[in-house]
């Protein structure tokens, strides 16, 4: 495997371990860090990494010769 691609898999088990540990915290204690940690991992890991990666692509774009 590509070493971006073995770092991005890790990175992404990183992140579903910190999400279904508080999962579990929140539905076991109710605290409060583990509910800001859930709706966090839920809500807005997706938004950022959505602007992140058309941002990604929009700069890749613009450098190419390629006119869309």
């Amino acid at each position: 495997m590509k070493p971006w691609r073995v770092r991005t898999l890790m990175v992404i088990i990183l992140l579903l371990a910190i999400d279904l540990g508080a999962y579990h915290t929140m539905m076991t204690d109710g605290s409060t860090w583990a509910v800001v940690a859930f709706l966090l991992m839920n809500l807005m890991v997706p938004v950022v990494t959505g602007l992140f990666l058309s941002i990604r692509r929009i700069s890749r774009d613009h450098t190419s010769t390629t006119l869309y």
